[in-house]
């Protein structure tokens, strides 16, 4: 329940609110339609102006949290590509989480960082590396 509050304020759809009755509900809130996620913004090319519902709120403020990460990221993979698991460890962590899992696989998709295995992605020897627009960003910041 802590973590239902914490995270539905955090990702702007505030409360969740919760009913008790015959059948117990959740209600979770969202942002509008047409807003991306934060990690959606951290991630969106810098390649020009885009338009459509694909665009998002263009005047966003970034969570710093998911900034600093992705900038952590990328100076980690800046020096030496490395696996997931060295990439949590580095930042302190047991094993990577679902949430390093997801920006991960996002950073891969903006084309940020690319696989070192490219043909096979789930390989347990996977590494990731910086891109040349992963090196761009990093300047940018």
């Amino acid at each position: 329940m802590r973590k239902m509050m914490k995270y539905g304020r955090a990702y702007g759809g505030g409360d969740p609110e919760m009913m008790e009755g015959d059948v117990f509900r959740i209600i979770v809130k969202t942002p509008e339609f047409g807003e991306k996620a934060p990690d959606d913004r951290l991630l969106r090319p810098e390649s020009g102006v885009e338009s459509g519902v694909e665009s998002g709120v263009e005047s966003g403020v970034e969570s710093g949290v998911e900034s600093n990460m992705v900038e952590e990221i990328l100076r980690m993979l800046f020096q030496e590509p490395l696996s997931k698991l060295d990439i949590a460890k580095n930042m302190g962590k047991e094993k990577p989480s679902r949430y390093l899992n997801d920006v991960m696989k996002q950073m891969v998709e903006a084309k940020r960082v690319e696989y070192t295995v490219p043909d096979k992605p789930t390989s347990r020897l996977q590494k990731y590396r910086i891109t040349a627009d992963g090196r761009k960003s990093l300047k940018n910041r």
